[in-house]
């Protein structure tokens, strides 16, 4: 095997909440996620494939030989922070309006000083919303969401 993917066949469905909720409609408990998108989980490719654009190739022949199984107009998957260049890399734009925040309060790292010390560390070039600025002064960036289209 030289990769996986997994693909929501519904746009409403989202695979992977958190570990105790799979399967769970995006729209549940108020969940952002870009409409009409299928969600994606366990995207990995083998290590020696991988800088040879393997992942590329992949999401390129999904849209050529597999688009008809799918109704929405493409991919999203979510990325915790340090995962945002290689995401980006096989193609995916970040939609930050719909990143993922902790509660606040939530426990840093140890030797982090603040949430905006944190932050910085995974502040991208992307555009993003005075809003989500705003977030990532007071609370903990969890996670990036990602789009492909079709």
């Amino acid at each position: 095997m030289y990769g996986t993917i997994l693909i929501a066949k519904s746009t409403e469905i989202m695979l992977v909440k958190n570990s105790k909720c799979l399967n769970v409609p995006v729209r549940e408990n108020g969940d952002m996620t870009p409409p009409h998108y299928h969600s994606v989980i366990n995207f990995a490719t083998k290590k020696e494939y991988r800088l040879n654009g393997f992942a590329k190739k992949m999401l390129k022949e999904i849209s050529r030989h597999y688009r008809y199984f799918f109704e929405g107009k493409g991919l999203w998957i979510r990325g915790e922070p340090p995962l945002h260049d290689a995401i980006v890399g096989v193609g995916f734009t970040h939609q930050t309006e719909y990143d993922q925040f902790c509660h606040e309060g939530a426990q840093l790292p140890l030797g982090t000083s603040s949430v905006w010390d944190f932050n910085q560390k995974y502040l991208c070039n992307c555009r993003r919303p005075e809003k989500q600025m705003d977030l990532m002064k007071r609370q903990k960036y969890k996670y990036g969401i990602f789009t492909i289209d079709f």
